[in-house]
């Protein structure tokens, strides 16, 4: 197989508690995800949201790089964040943005390349 047959794709994931901006509601959490999008400067398609009874919020920006899924759960003080795209960014300046948003107590963190 040609070595730049397929596009670069990147991939991180993270959790972490984070200590300011926690998303309780669906609208906080797309305002915190597409501030995410912008920063890393993604580029925004749609958004969904959901919200999970009792509580805990999912959203996944659809972008034109490939996707940001967020996740909580609110009674953990958790999120869990993944995010795709096929433009290259460094493991710094997605740490960067977490650390800006959220300010985590504790972040467990893993990129993963595939070309």
């Amino acid at each position: 197989m040609p070595k730049n047959k397929y596009p670069y794709i990147g991939q991180f994931v993270t959790e972490f508690e984070p200590q300011i901006n926690y998303p309780h509601t669906t609208n906080q959490a797309k305002k915190i995800c597409e501030k995410l999008v912008l920063e890393l400067g993604l580029t925004k398609v749609k958004t969904f949201a959901h919200k999970f009874n009792p509580y805990g919020v999912s959203v996944v920006v659809v972008i034109a790089e490939s996707h940001l899924a967020l996740h909580t759960w609110p009674e953990l003080n958790y999120i869990h964040l993944d995010l795709v795209s096929c433009k290259k960014i460094s493991k710094r300046d997605f740490k960067k943005v977490i650390q800006n948003n959220f300010h985590p107590s504790d972040m467990d963190f893993q990129e993963i390349k595939i070309r």
